[in-house]
């Protein structure tokens, strides 16, 4: 038979032999047009034949181009316009082509036991050759466990539940170490709707739980976990005193300044990763299948050699969520939740129940139900591995920490908190393990790390959500207002972070930003943050022109990576004054001598004509341009001199120019800059 230059007769390999001479070549993509594989099909290539019959029943064009990507022993994928599809081999299916490889078939439902089923078996893979899994210091859970774990039994059956402290644990174990325990990581939604620990129904608490009063998320974690045989869990509205206002909320405070590590010590955790509430739980029929969407048939035809085969075509599910280093949130509302970043990457093994399938993620691997993110592993990496925060922490050496730490911010600001005070608290336990994986990071200074900090300080607010999201208020504030909390509120109001800000420049009244401090730090702003440029490529073509002479916060001493109650930095810098000229780009305000200002928040008083300070930070060459940055700052308005020629501000934007726009003798000078 004749090579098919269209369809590569399914078999990269011989494709890059016969064109190039290259031996042991798998992968391979091919960009053809659906006419012309219907056209290759009608005159009788099997591989084509399959193709077209494939893309039976799709909305495509006959001129709509189609992807056809080739990797050995992988369900081979087609890809179009609003179109993803994949072709695989079901177990026991005569295999027709190493390049239209075995998937898994995915249930439309999910019980507790085929759950248990999927977690033991990669559990055991994990254990027995995951170096990394192992490998890394194991935590020290004297210091860091939590002080109460739920017992809940082994079995189905079991309906005995009770809080346990976990001091008498480790009294009544002869190796004096907490038993094994599942973690839980899941959306509250509305308050009223879970269940809790409170000072009053403690005691209640440590005698007995009853089952049917869990809520159906809660229910269900229980029920896997009692499948896959481990007696204890750790869930935070019972395993965490829900109102101790009168204690200063020490019990909470001490609670998620271990967070981190409690999730990390879990044996596993269990991510309800597509439910918004804890009413909604996650077994059962799921939302969501491969057979939808022009997916899920089984295609018969008649292989290169003459044999009958059979291929099963489907929708591919989407990964991208948990697999991307810039995690898409869609379908999943646990990704939108600012607390559950850490309980996620902190976690040494979790297994995710997506909207239509379950994902399990460890530090050295992903692994899901129906096989095909061993693909996009391979096709982004060239091999399987974890998510590049644990290929970091593996290997200390080799991350580049300062912009890892932007990437994660810059994820995390886009998260939601009902509480915007806990935006230091819910990223300390991943502070914590930054600091612990690499000493030269240096002090940690409000979500700022010493090494590297004048870059980092040149954070800039990201409107570009707020544009849409202003049309969207009403609908954006029940989402917030239902998403819950992690942690007791009764003192505290219910943030509203995506408030209409498209006509707060016209019409300033309040102070947006001050209920947080510093200034300089990115948590004084709601907005999602982000960085022009991070890494090497940004220190390596710019110059520092800022020098970092002093710097303190007043952190909470039950979490020095948490909470921030007041914090100053002193620089030297090259500083000049000039006005603002107006605000007519939207979300990016004119300056007199040319520059840009970025503004951190909406509400900041300032009208065209006021003042504005610039504190130079670095400059660098683009296009044989010098451009510059810079702090936008303003005067204390109760400002206290703490020396010759220092004076106080707090800043509200991020300044940018270039070269033409003739900064230099404007009243450009060198001086000490005390920013609050």
């Amino acid at each position: 038979m004749e090579f098919c230059d269209i369809c590569l007769n399914l078999d990269a390999e011989q494709y890059w032999l016969r064109r190039d001479g290259q031996k042991n070549v798998t992968k391979c993509v091919r960009l053809t047009k659906l006419l012309e594989l219907q056209l290759s099909a009608v005159k009788g290539c099997p591989g084509c034949k399959l193709l077209a019959k494939s893309l039976e029943g799709t909305l495509l064009e006959k001129t709509d181009g189609v992807h056809i990507l080739f990797e050995k022993g992988l369900p081979l994928r087609l890809e179009s316009r609003n179109l993803d599809l994949e072709l695989l081999t079901v177990r026991n299916w005569k295999l027709p082509s190493p390049f239209v490889g075995v998937g898994r078939e995915v249930p439309q439902d999910i019980t507790a036991d085929a759950a248990a089923v999927f977690a033991k078996e990669q559990l055991r893979r994990c254990t027995a050759h995951h170096e990394y899994c192992s490998r890394l210091p194991p935590v020290d859970r004297a210091q860091v466990k939590p002080e109460r774990l739920l017992y809940i039994g082994i079995g189905l059956s079991s309906l005995d539940i009770y809080l346990v402290d976990t001091s008498r644990l480790i009294l009544e174990n002869r190796s004096h170490r907490l038993p094994p325990y599942i973690a839980l990581s899941y959306c509250w939604g509305p308050r009223e709707a879970n269940l809790t620990t409170t000072r009053e129904n403690m005691n209640a608490r440590r005698t007995k739980i009853d089952y049917h009063d869990l809520p159906k998320t809660l229910q269900d974690a229980v029920a896997v976990a009692r499948s896959i045989g481990i007696e204890y869990m750790w869930i935070d509205s019972l395993c965490i005193i829900q109102n101790d206002d009168d204690n200063n909320n020490t019990d909470w405070r001490i609670e998620s300044s271990k967070m981190g590590s409690i999730y990390e010590a879990a044996t596993l955790t269990i991510s309800v990763t597509s439910s918004a509430a804890v009413t909604e739980g996650f077994l059962g029929l799921r939302r969501e299948t491969a057979v939808a969407d022009g997916g899920g048939k089984v295609v018969k035809w008649t292989g290169f050699d003459g044999s009958e085969a059979h291929t099963l075509v489907r929708r591919r599910l989407p990964h991208s969520g948990i697999v991307s280093e810039t995690s898409d949130p869609a379908g999943c509302p646990l990704l939108r939740r600012g607390w559950t970043l850490q309980e996620r990457l902190l976690a040494t093994r979790t297994l995710h129940f997506l909207p239509d399938e379950m994902l399990w993620e460890c530090r050295s691997d992903f692994v899901c139900e129906c096989s095909s993110v061993e693909a996009d592993q391979r096709w982004k990496n060239g091999h399987l591995r974890g998510s590049l925060f644990n290929v970091s922490v593996s290997n200390p050496e080799g991350a580049d920490w300062v912009a890892l730490w932007q990437q994660l911010v810059k994820d995390y600001s886009k998260r939601q908190l009902t509480d915007e005070v806990d935006r230091l608290p819910a990223l300390s336990g991943i502070a914590a393990r930054f600091k612990s994986s690499n000493t030269r990071l240096g002090r940690y200074f409000a979500g700022l790390w010493e090494s590297g900090i004048l870059w980092q300080m040149t954070w800039q607010a990201d409107w570009s959500i707020f544009v849409a999201a202003s049309s969207m208020h009403a609908t954006t504030d029940t989402m917030n207002h239902s998403t819950g909390t992690r942690h007791p509120q009764s003192t505290r109001s219910t943030a509203q972070p995506n408030s209409s800000m498209a006509s707060a420049f016209s019409n300033p009244v309040g102070n947006y930003r001050k209920s947080l401090k510093p200034s300089w730090s990115w948590i004084s702003t709601r907005n999602p943050v982000e960085w022009d440029m991070v890494g090497p490529e940004l220190r390596s073509s710019s110059r520092i022109d800022a020098k970092l002479l002093y710097a303190s916060c007043l952190a909470d001493p039950m979490n020095p990576f948490g909470q921030v109650t007041a914090g100053e930095m002193l620089l030297e810098a090259h500083a000049f004054s000039t006005k603002i000229l107006a605000n007519d780009l939207g979300f990016i305000w004119k300056l007199e001598n040319g520059a840009i200002m970025i503004p951190d928040v909406p509400n900041l008083q300032l009208v065209p004509g006021d003042t504005i300070h610039c504190a130079l930070i670095y400059d660098r060459v683009k296009d044989g341009m010098l451009l510059w940055v810079g702090l936008a700052l303003q005067r204390l308005s109760n400002n206290n001199s703490t020396g010759e020629g220092t004076e106080r501000f707090y800043r509200v934007g991020l300044v940018k120019g270039t070269m033409h726009s003739s900064y230099l003798g404007t009243g450009l000078f060198r001086r000490q800059i005390l920013i609050e």
